[in-house]
């Protein structure tokens, strides 16, 4: 994270006792102000919440029929 202090910056995901309830999304284009950049990340450590996201990325490795036929 940017920190514009001396105050040191403390993340959820530190905390304890909430593990399993922080998620952390984030991504180049709106870190950096990167427009179209399409990298990002979702952190998180519960584990069914990473399973579950993981099904939707994978079912969307494949770009849609039509998205290839006019390719």
């Amino acid at each position: 994270e940017f920190c514009y202090s001396d105050t040191p910056h403390i993340s959820a995901m530190q905390l304890e006792g909430i593990e399993d309830n922080v998620i952390l999304i984030d991504s180049v284009s709106k870190r950096y102000s990167e427009c179209g950049i399409r990298i990002g990340a979702l952190i998180t450590k519960n584990k069914q919440v990473r399973k579950d996201v993981m099904k939707f990325c994978q079912a969307r490795l494949c770009p849609p029929l039509i998205g290839q036929i006019v390719a």
